[in-house]
């Protein structure tokens, strides 16, 4: 597995989203264990941008890098 993915509408996405796929990561076990969290939305907690920042595995895609690749 190389990616797990949650996409919002309409809500911030924050820190207990990435939560929620690191654990659905574990849940599935080893064969999930190096799959990337993305996470896509129109917009991220401050706390998550953060975070993801410092972690080359997370990435967060909103609108513009959805639509446009940028």
């Amino acid at each position: 597995m190389l990616a797990l993915g949650e996409a919002k509408a309409g809500e911030r996405i924050g820190r207990r989203n990435l939560r929620g796929l690191e654990v659905a990561r574990a849940a599935v076990g080893v064969r999930a264990s190096g799959a990337k969290p993305l996470l896509f939305g129109e917009g991220f907690s401050t706390t998550l941008e953060a975070e993801a920042f410092h972690r080359p595995d997370v990435e967060l895609i909103d609108l513009t890098r959805l639509y446009f690749g940028e």
